[in-house]
């Protein structure tokens, strides 16, 4: 996905944005999604450190012995799809609370950010017809 077709895909649910010029959209959806990328992130790093820290890193233990005992336990050419599979079905449920969160944080950030480039475009916009009127009476 390129930056505009990104601008046009989250921004399509606001129709106050379509004001705005594209590279305003691109700038404010570059923006968010540095925004939401650290958010994502730092959720992941710190459900990771407390699972890790509160059961002494059993859960993970628990976790790779589970796949190693499948591993041992099976045998073919869909052993290795197989394996990934239960890999994803067993680490998934933490990354449900970062892709949440992270969804949240971009819906209320483009708001926000339409908004106070909304309220300063009107700004300048009345700025200068306010210069206008001072220099040509």
């Amino acid at each position: 996905m390129t930056r505009e077709e990104r601008a046009v895909t989250w921004l399509k649910n606001l129709p106050e944005a379509q004001k705005l010029s594209m590279e305003e959209r691109i700038k404010i959806c570059d923006r968010v999604a540095k925004g939401t990328g650290i958010v994502f992130l730092g959720l992941l790093v710190a459900e990771f450190l407390s699972l890790y820290l509160l059961s002494n890193g059993a859960v993970f233990d628990w976790m790779a012995d589970t796949i190693n005992n499948f591993a041992t336990n099976s045998y073919g050419t869909r052993k290795y799809r197989s394996l990934a599979l239960l890999g994803v079905l067993l680490y998934i449920p933490l990354f449900v609370l970062p892709i949440v969160v992270g969804a949240m944080y971009r819906k209320r950030q483009l708001k926000v950010l339409v908004g106070r480039a909304l309220v300063d475009n009107k700004e300048v916009s009345t700025s200068e017809t306010d210069q206008m009127r001072i220099s040509h009476p």
